[in-house]
């Protein structure tokens, strides 16, 4: 990369720490008296509040902790300060969790604030964390920037830690940064050792840690531009190892695929996903109840009911305003987040057993954006009596895949570029996920199906891209766990 380039991000990003923190992306910290303060899981900026029930910290407190030089007016979530231009932050989560010491109740709160220039970075995120039950700010108020971010709550054995990723578009290059901190005063990175790491590499987050591209280089066009076209080539996968809180195991899925898919058939690898625990919850006051659902998971052995909030906070009509639910279970409410951006027309909820056990699970579809549905299967454990979230997939697409006699969800992009498929499966003891553009060492995968005989046959595409036109297509089938290669007659794609 150009050297005076990656000056100008440095600069534009504003240093506002020691040397020894100096990066692309950002970190600072607002030195706070953490005796002074009081008052979800979020990944990829999740914006909603989620209060547990020992909640104890009121959240006027919590920002005029985190930001005791600011004067704010409140108007609806919004925090306005009264100097500076008449900046606005929210609270965008409050999160359970065990950050600093193992033996406390702890919240983790995360305030968002909108750039209003390129130069500072449009995305800001403040995080503390605070003794819920002495209401003490136990760390310093890290400070998060960029031009685009999002962050998650990694959790292990013995503490949380939070990963920040973001990025910042320059003269249309744009740099990744990134990194996973352990909440105190001060707050340490944790990993990577160096910024270095993550020079021309784009971050993803998956459900299973943390996926990672390299940027390729497209051939040079003869239009004087100086930034060269690039496309974002997936690189590797890190798992998150959560006995040794580390990213331990080194997934390279192109490596797999080529070495897997020498003879024509692909045994595709399905990575353990890990559960998600539903934190118990009060909904909010904003919250208003639309509807609520019966349901029986075991033949009136158990039974809860699905409760869908409109959120009034946002301002926007019945129809298209954000929906919220929780599971209400003899008087305690858990907290499975958003389920519809867009009312409750499109939301759909499924009782059915999905792990094979004769235990039903909850299934609830929705919209999360224009071409993004999200679906979210929940169960329930009897041994530890807690609500958990077995499976989050994107964009479902119906199919009547099997492997072992058992149903084989699928995901497809509706909007996303490039196309991508990925495949899911129970194996007794969670869900898997396979990847196919991945495993087939492929830019883009599209599962579509046609009519053979009397019965609906189902495939899937993969292929390469250079400079937007599709090269080396290849076709396939899926049997028991395989990709099989398929020949398609002329006339049929």
């Amino acid at each position: 990369m150009n050297g005076n380039l990656g000056a100008i991000v440095k600069y534009k990003w504003l240093l506002i720490m020691s040397v020894c923190f100096a990066s692309v992306l950002i970190l600072g910290f607002a030195k706070l008296d953490t005796h002074t303060g009081n008052d979800r899981q979020a990944s990829a900026g999740a914006t909603q509040t989620m209060q547990p029930a020992a909640f104890m910290i009121n959240t006027d407190k919590i920002m005029k902790a985190m930001f005791p030089e600011e004067n704010f007016e409140k108007k609806g979530r919004w925090y306005l300060t009264k100097t500076g231009g008449g900046q606005s932050y929210r609270i965008e989560s409050i999160i359970p969790g065990t950050f600093i010491d193992k033996g406390r109740n702890e919240l983790l709160a995360v305030v968002y604030r909108p750039g209003t220039a390129h130069a500072e970075g449009f995305y800001h995120l403040y995080m503390a964390v605070f003794d819920n039950e002495r209401g003490s700010m136990l760390s310093e108020t890290a400070h998060f920037f960029a031009d685009h971010g999002s962050y998650k709550i990694f959790q292990s054995r013995d503490k949380d830690y939070v990963f920040f990723a973001g990025s910042v578009t320059y003269n249309g290059l744009t740099e990744w940064d990134g990194g996973l901190w352990e909440a105190g005063a001060p707050w340490k990175k944790k990993w990577p050792e160096t910024d270095e790491y993550w020079q021309n590499k784009a971050i993803e987050f998956d459900q299973y840690g943390l996926r990672v591209r390299k940027r390729k280089l497209l051939p040079k066009k003869d239009d004087g531009g100086v930034i060269p076209d690039y496309v974002w080539d997936y690189a590797y996968s890190l798992s998150w190892n959560e006995d040794e809180a580390v990213f331990g195991s080194y997934i390279d899925d192109h490596e797999h695929a080529k070495q897997a898919g020498a003879d024509g058939t692909i045994e595709l690898r399905f990575a353990p996903i890990p559960v998600e625990a539903l934190k118990e919850c009060k909904p909010e006051e904003d919250w208003i109840l639309a509807k609520s659902i019966k349901c029986d998971i075991i033949n009136g052995k158990k039974e809860a009911a699905l409760q869908l909030y409109i959120d009034s906070a946002s301002g926007k009509p019945a129809e298209s305003a954000d929906v919220m639910a929780c599971i209400q279970d003899s008087g305690v409410f858990w907290l499975v987040g958003d389920v519809s951006s867009f009312g409750l027309k499109e939301i759909s909820a499924e009782i059915a057993d999905k792990t094979y056990d004769g235990t039903k699970e909850i299934v609830i579809t929705g919209p999360l954006g224009s071409t993004y549905i999200e679906q979210k299967i929940i169960s329930y454990d009897f041994e530890k009596g807690k609500w958990l979230n077995i499976l989050r997939m994107g964009t479902p697409q119906a199919t009547d895949l099997k492997s072992g006699g058992k149903e084989v969800l699928v995901a497809a992009s509706a909007g996303s570029i490039p196309t991508y498929v990925e495949m899911y499966q129970w194996d007794g003891q969670g869900f898997g996920r396979a990847n196919i553009a991945e495993q087939t060492g492929c830019d883009y995968a599209v599962v579509f199906s046609r009519t053979v005989g009397d019965r609906e046959k189902w495939l899937i595409e993969t292929g390469r891209l250079q400079q937007g036109v599709v090269k080396e297509k290849q076709h396939y089938r899926f049997e028991e766990g395989q990709l099989i290669e398929e020949q398609l007659t002329a006339g049929v794609e």
